[in-house]
C-alpha cells in the first residue's frame, strides 16, 4: 500500500489515464492490427505505467505492465499478429491491474493472482472463464451497491434537522476539481486579456499625436491672418459677421480639444485599470497551476533505492530545490523525462562497487536540483559515474546509420553527446526491464522541446555526467524579440538570444565553407535569416556595409543571424501551429502583435540545425574592395593547379 495519500492520489489517476489510452489504443489495432503509430502509442503507455509501478513499489503492476510491454513490443516488431483473441486477453489484464492499484491506494487486497494474469496474456489460460467471472463479479457489485443505496435512504429518512445540519457541513464542497484542460484554456484568456491590455496603452501614444496634431492646427495663425484681411475689406456688417464666424470657430476648437484630452485622460485610466486587472488574473490563474517541484522530487528516492538494488549498486540521491515552483502543465510532463534520466545514471552512469573502489570512489551519488531564473526554471541532474562512452556512441550512431564515419570526426564533443537523443539510441546491447529498449532520451528531448524548453549535457570520463534542462516559466505567454525582414516581423523567444550586435562585413570570414564572426574569442557561424527560411533577400540587404546580429545560444551551441532591422522586445502569447501545420520547420508557431499584425515565431533550435552540415554564402558588398592574394611558386604546373584551387575556393 502506499502511504502517502497525495502519492496514492496521484498514481491513481495517472494509472487510470494510462489504462484508458491502453484500452482506446486496443479498440483501434483491433481494426487495424499494422497501425504503426497506435503500436508506438500503447507501447509508450505501457512503458509508463510500468515505469511509474517500479518508481512506487507496486511490483505487481510493475510485473504485470513489463509482460504487456514485451507482447506490444513483438506486435511493433511483427513477430505476432495483435489478433482478437489476443486483444481480449490483454483487456482482461487491464482489468486486473485496475484492481491492484486500487490495492495499492486503499489497501484491500484484490485478490489477483499475477501468475494466472500472466498465463492469460500470453494465452495459455482461456479469456472466456476470467471474462465470466468478471461480469460475476460486476453483477454482485452492483447488488452490493444497490442495498447500499436504499440502507442509505432509509438512513437519511430517519435524521433529525441538527443531524441533517451536521451532514451539510460534513459534505460542504471546500475545492473544486478542475480539468487541466479547462484550466489551460482560461489561462489562455488570461495572457491574451495581458496583451490586449498592452494593446490599449500603446494607442496612447496616437492620441498624444492626434492632440498635438490638432492644437497645433488650432493655433494656426494662417486661417487667422486670412480672416483679418477679409475684415479689412469688408463693410462693417460684413466684418462683424466674420468675428461672430471666428469666435464660433474658436468655440468648436476648443470643444473638439477638450474632448480628445478627455479621450485621452479616460483611454489612459482605463488602461491602467485594464493593465493592473489583467496582470493581477494571470498571476492569480498561474498561482493556482504553480506546483511544488517536490511533488515528484519526492517520488524518486524510493525509485533509486530500487533500481540500485535490482543493480547491486550502491546510490544515494540528493535533492535540492524541492520548494521550487513550476506551472502545473510542466510538473504533469516533466516527470518522465526525470524518470529516464535518472534510471539512465543508474543503469549507464554509477559504477559497480567493486570497480568504485579500485578507481577511488566511495558510494555513487545523484544530484537532482532544481531553481529559478529571471526567466526560467532550470533542472540539472548530475552524478559522479562513468560518465558518457563517446566511442560507444560512435559505434552506436554508424550501427543505426545517424552517421557514416567521416561525418563523426567532424562533429564537436558536445555534438556527439547530443546522439544519444536521437530516436531509439541505445548503447546497450541487451534489454532489461530498466533500458536496452532504445526509448527515453528521444521522448526526453521531444517532450522537453513540447514544452518550449531546452536540454544540454555534459560529461567527463571517470567523473560523471550532468543534465541541464530549462524550461520557461509559464506555458501561457512568452517574451520575445521582434525583428524585421523584407518588411515583415519575426520573433525570437528571448530565452535564447544571447545578445544582439552590429556587424561589419569585413569581419566575416570563411571558416570551413560556412561565414564566421568572432564572438567572446570563438568563432560562430553566422548566415542571413531570409537564407536560412529561404527567403530572397532584397537588393538593399546585398549592398549594406553592416547588419544588425542577433547572437542565438542553444546549450553550448551558438549562431549569428542577420537581419534587417530590430524593432523591440514584447510579451506575447503565441498560438500553436494548426494540426494541418502541425510540424514546420525552423517555426514554433504565431502571435498577433499590437499593430495588429500577424508575426511568424520562429523556432531557434531549428534555426541552429539548419546550419549545420549546409554551406551559407555571405553576400557582401559590391564596393567591398577586393583581396589581393600573392602565390609564389616555381613550378608553373603546380602554380597553375593551386591558382585554380585558390579561385574556385
Amino acid at each position: 500500500m502506499i502511504e502517502d495519500k497525495e502519492l496514492a492520489m496521484l498514481f491513481k489517476a495517472e494509472s487510470e489515464e494510462h489504462l484508458q489510452f491502453l484500452e482506446s489504443g486496443l479498440l483501434q489495432l483491433e481494426k487495424s492490427p499494422h497501425d504503426q503509430s497506435t503500436l508506438d502509442m500503447v507501447f509508450r503507455k505501457a512503458h509508463s505505467l510500468k515505469g511509474s509501478s517500479r518508481l512506487l513499489g507496486i511490483f505487481k503492476v510493475e510485473k504485470v505492465s513489463h509482460k504487456l510491454e514485451d507482447i506490444l513490443s513483438s506486435a511493433k516488431l511483427d513477430k505476432i499478429e495483435l489478433t482478437t483473441e489476443i486483444i481480449n486477453n490483454i483487456y482482461q489484464s487491464l482489468d486486473s491491474i485496475r484492481k491492484l492499484v486500487e490495492e495499492a491506494v486503499s489497501g484491500k487486497p484484490a485478490n489477483v493472482d499475477i501468475e494466472n494474469v500472466i498465463a492469460q496474456i500470453e494465452g495459455k489460460i482461456d479469456s472466456n472463464s476470467s471474462h465470466n467471472t468478471t461480469k460475476a463479479e460486476v453483477s454482485h457489485r452492483e447488488k452490493d451497491v444497490a442495498l447500499s443505496q436504499q440502507k442509505v435512504i432509509v438512513e437519511e429518512s430517519n435524521m433529525h434537522a441538527s443531524e441533517e445540519k451536521n451532514l451539510i457541513e460534513k459534505y460542504r464542497i471546500d475545492t473544486i476539481r478542475v480539468q487541466p484542460s479547462a484550466l489551460d484554456v482560461l489561462m489562455n484568456y488570461t495572457g491574451e486579456l495581458s496583451v490586449i491590455s498592452k494593446r490599449i496603452l500603446s494607442r496612447i501614444e496616437k492620441m498624444e499625436e492626434l492632440d498635438n496634431l490638432w492644437r497645433e492646427w488650432s493655433k494656426s495663425t494662417v486661417n487667422n491672418n486670412v480672416i483679418e484681411e477679409l475684415k479689412q475689406g469688408a463693410s462693417d456688417g460684413t466684418a462683424a459677421k466674420l468675428t461672430n464666424y471666428t469666435a464660433g470657430q474658436q468655440k468648436y476648437f476648443e470643444a473638439v480639444g477638450n474632448l480628445i484630452s478627455q479621450l485621452q485622460k479616460n483611454i489612459y485610466d482605463d488602461g491602467v485599470n485594464l493593465e493592473f486587472v489583467a496582470n493581477e488574473l494571470e498571476q492569480g490563474v498561474s498561482n493556482i497551476r504553480l506546483l511544488r517541484l517536490s511533488t515528484i522530487f519526492n517520488l524518486f528516492p524510493r525509485m533509486v533505492r530500487d533500481l540500485s538494488q535490482a543493480q547491486n549498486k550502491e546510490v544515494d540521491l540528493i535533492i535540492q530545490g524541492g520548494e521550487t515552483a513550476v506551472d502545473k502543465k510542466i510538473l504533469e510532463e516533466i516527470k518522465d523525462p526525470l524518470v529516464h534520466i535518472i534510471r539512465n545514471a543508474i543503469d549507464h552512469g554509477i559504477e559497480l562497487p567493486e570497480q568504485r573502489k579500485q578507481e577511488n570512489k566511495e558510494k555513487g551519488v545523484i544530484i537532482l536540483n532544481a531553481y529559478r531564473t529571471a526567466s526560467n526554471i532550470i533542472i540539472e541532474i548530475a552524478d559522479d559515474g562513468r560518465g558518457l562512452d563517446v566511442e560507444a556512441i560512435k559505434r552506436t550512431a554508424i550501427k543505426r546509420k545517424i552517421h557514416s564515419a567521416e561525418e563523426l570526426e567532424n562533429l564537436t564533443q558536445n555534438q556527439l553527446l547530443l546522439l544519444i537523443f536521437a530516436p531509439g539510441f541505445s548503447t546497450k546491447s541487451i534489454i532489461t526491464e530498466i533500458s536496452g529498449r532504445g526509448v527515453g532520451l528521444d521522448v526526453v528531448r521531444n517532450t522537453i522541446t513540447q514544452l518550449k524548453g531546452s536540454i544540454d549535457l555534459e560529461s567527463f570520463p571517470g567523473q560523471g555526467c550532468t543534465f541541464r534542462i530549462e524550461l520557461p516559466l509559464t506555458l501561457a505567454t512568452a517574451r520575445v524579440l521582434i525583428v524585421l525582414l523584407n518588411g515583415r516581423h519575426y520573433a525570437f523567444p528571448v530565452e535564447f538570444v544571447d545578445r544582439s550586435c552590429i556587424v561589419k562585413n569585413s569581419s566575416v570570414y570563411s571558416m570551413e565553407g560556412c561565414p564566421t564572426i568572432t564572438f567572446n574569442e570563438q568563432p560562430v557561424s553566422v548566415a542571413h535569416l531570409s537564407t536560412l527560411l529561404e527567403i530572397n533577400a532584397t537588393k538593399s540587404q546585398r549592398l549594406t556595409q553592416e547588419q544588425p546580429c542577433i547572437i542565438l545560444k542553444d546549450g553550448e551551441q551558438y549562431l549569428g543571424i542577420f537581419v534587417d532591422a530590430l524593432i523591440d522586445e514584447e510579451e506575447v502569447v503565441i498560438k500553436p501551429n494548426s494540426k494541418i501545420l502541425k510540424r514546420v520547420r525552423n517555426v514554433s508557431g504565431a502571435t498577433i502583435l499590437g499593430t495588429g499584425e500577424i508575426c511568424t515565431v520562429l523556432n531557434p533550435q531549428d534555426l541552429i540545425k539548419s546550419i549545420q552540415g549546409k554551406d551559407f554564402c555571405f553576400e557582401t558588398t559590391e564596393e567591398q574592395e577586393q583581396k589581393i592574394v600573392l602565390l609564389a611558386e616555381d613550378s608553373i604546373t603546380t602554380r597553375t593547379q593551386e591558382k585554380r584551387l585558390l579561385e574556385s575556393a
